[in-house]
């Protein structure tokens, strides 16, 4: 099924870049790439597990799954599974093509990894499984926003139903393989009263990206997005920060002054941090491609030296030589063993985070407003 021209995948960047779906057509998403095929693989085994409780050897996709991708879906379909048995009366689908025709727009649709709706509780669960490192927070997350209305237009549920009824709606990213101080598994419950502001945004979002004058604005959101590399907004703010962050500081700054000039240093690293990956990308393409960059060439990586025979081999090669290569045994990680089942409690008593000092954090504002909803 090809992807809708306003895909709820790349919601984060159309809501905050509507100019984002004209620059796209130019600079289309690699689907082949491997990162792509793994998570669309580790997707697809998440599936399997929910429908037959087991798993296969390979995706439809030739992937060939590991032990790490076994552990990330059996992550998942467990999660999926305990709603399914928390709402043994609900109605759920797994990757179920919505479409958003009367709340956003007609050309916006796309299919979530997992939804719930529950009439008896009121209760909505949307869960979406992540596969990247790079942390991705439910907290006002316009992917599962998206789906949310998908989700209730096909369950004829307008958006007046559900904040006059209080709905009670989970928004929840699973990410195994990328850690946060709130943990692998986050949910955001959706404030009622703010349902309507969301689904007006995404509306007023989708109906100036196709009205063929959509303006594209930089910032984090353009961290993903294909056409970064030739984006004129991007290039030119990443530009204008540099030369203000390359400026002299005067001595006299006051307090609330250097926290705004820290800010705009912060803004103008993150920018040509983007903009670096988009264009070391771009260049290694050509010149793997054997186009000639005056300046530049491409060299092959090698990892750390490694074993190639099998490990009872090598311990023979290291009594012959007289020489110990088997290393001393360890205790797996005090993670890996609340992993395993050790409870948290528990573990209290023989573990803790040790102290690395201090970092300078910019307060967050809205962690008080998910506190509070």
């Amino acid at each position: 099924m090809s992807h809708a021209v306003l895909p709820p995948s790349s919601a984060e960047q159309w809501v905050n870049c509507p100019g984002w779906v004209e620059m796209t057509t130019w600079y289309p998403e690699d689907e082949d790439s491997e990162a792509a095929m793994i998570g669309t693989a580790v997707h697809e085994l998440g599936a399997f597990y929910i429908d037959y409780d087991n798993a296969v050897a390979n995706a439809s996709n030739g992937v060939i799954y590991t032990d790490e991708m076994l552990e990330c879906g059996q992550l998942y379909s467990g999660y999926c599974l305990g709603l399914i048995g928390q709402y043994p009366r609900s109605a759920y689908a797994i990757e179920r093509h919505v479409s958003m025709d009367n709340t956003v727009h007609p050309n916006n649709a796309g299919t979530p990894d997992f939804a719930m709706v529950d009439r008896e509780t009121r209760t909505i669960h949307i869960v979406d499984y992540k596969n990247g490192r790079g942390i991705v927070e439910a907290y006002q997350n316009w992917q599962l926003l998206d789906y949310l209305f998908g989700v209730a237009e096909a369950h004829n549920l307008t958006v007046a139903e559900l904040w006059g009824h209080e709905w009670l709606i989970n928004l929840t990213i699973i990410q195994p393989r990328a850690f946060s101080g709130d943990g692998v598994i986050r949910t955001w419950v959706v404030p009622t009263r703010m349902i309507e502001v969301y689904a007006d945004r995404l509306r007023t979002s989708a109906l100036e990206a196709l009205s063929g004058n959509a303006m594209c604005h930089a910032g984090e959101h353009c961290r993903y997005c294909n056409a970064l590399h030739a984006c004129p907004t991007a290039l030119q703010t990443g530009m204008l920060l540099f030369d203000v962050a390359g400026r002299a500081t005067p001595v006299e700054l006051s307090a609330h002054a250097m926290g705004l000039q820290y800010e705009i240093i912060k803004q103008a690293v993150k920018t040509l941090t983007a903009l670096e990956a988009s264009y070391e990308a771009q260049l290694s393409a050509k010149l793997r491609s054997g186009t000639n960059i005056p300046g530049w060439s491409i060299e092959g990586k090698v990892g750390n030296l490694e074993w190639d025979a099998p490990l009872e081999e090598i311990f023979a090669f290291g009594e012959y030589m007289g020489i110990e290569l088997r290393k001393t045994p360890e205790a797996i990680t005090p993670s890996q063993a609340k992993d395993k089942g050790i409870d948290a409690e528990t573990l209290k008593e023989y573990a803790s985070r040790k102290s690395k000092g201090f970092k300078l954090t910019k307060f967050d504002s809205s962690r008080i407003s998910r506190i509070f909803n």
